[in-house]
C-alpha cells in the first residue's frame, strides 16, 4: 500500500493530541516520520500516524514521545 502524505503539521498534531511544538520536536528526534517540503513545511502520512496510535506508542495526555523505532514494527 502506498502511504499518503496528506496531513499538515496542524492536522497531525490534532490527530496525536499534542502541540505543534511537541510534534515538530518528535520529527526532529526521528520519532515520528514526516516528509519535509521546502525549508519549514512537513507533511505526514495518515497511515504512519495511525500505526503509531494503534501500537499505543503515544499515550494520549502523557505527552511522552514514542520509543525510537516504535513505528518499525
Amino acid at each position: 500500500m502506498t502511504e499518503n502524505f496528506a496531513m499538515t503539521t496542524m492536522q497531525a498534531a490534532n490527530e496525536l493530541h499534542v502541540s505543534i511544538g511537541t510534534l515538530l520536536r518528535w520529527v526532529h528526534e526521528g520519532k515520528v516520520p514526516a516528509c519535509k517540503i521546502g525549508d519549514r513545511k512537513y507533511l505526514f502520512s495518515r497511515s504512519a500516524l495511525e500505526k503509531l496510535l494503534n501500537n499505543q506508542a503515544l499515550v494520549s495526555g502523557s505527552n511522552q514521545p514514542p520509543a525510537a523505532g516504535a513505528a518499525a514494527n
